[in-house]
């Protein structure tokens, strides 16, 4: 049965930005079909118990400001539009604005074996 999400876009420059739960954190992220990986706010990790030294190294991100380099963690679990992942791997940095509107970017690593529709006639996402 398809399950179906709403987002809010209130202009053509608004980004798709959707719940996400990384252990008991509540997390707003941009979904970014155009991003391969997914990462997030390394406050984020923090403060569910992730230190640096937790870690599995360094990789290079070319984001829309540059290539930065970002450290890979593997993560319990993480949760959003209804798909759970577990021992999930991702990137992370602090990020320059923590009072920003998002804390991170669902990629298409996340989406991997899902079937997704996104109507941006009507602000909805359906998981098929």
């Amino acid at each position: 049965m398809a399950q179906i999400y709403s987002f809010i876009r209130e202009s053509d420059e608004d980004l798709i930005v959707i719940s996400a739960q990384i252990g008991n954190s509540i997390v707003e992220m941009v979904l970014d079909t155009g991003a391969s990986h997914t990462f997030i706010d390394f406050g984020i990790l923090i403060k569910e118990g992730y230190r640096l030294s937790d870690s599995k190294g360094l990789v290079a991100v070319e984001t829309a400001n540059g290539v930065i380099y970002a450290n890979k963690f593997e993560i319990s679990g993480i949760a959003a539009l209804g798909i759970k992942k577990q021992g999930f791997e991702l990137t992370s940095y602090l990020f320059d604005d923590p009072q920003g509107e998002y804390r991170g970017v669902i990629g298409l690593d996340f989406l991997i074996d899902a079937e997704i529709c996104i109507n941006l006639k009507t602000n909805t996402l359906k998981r098929l």
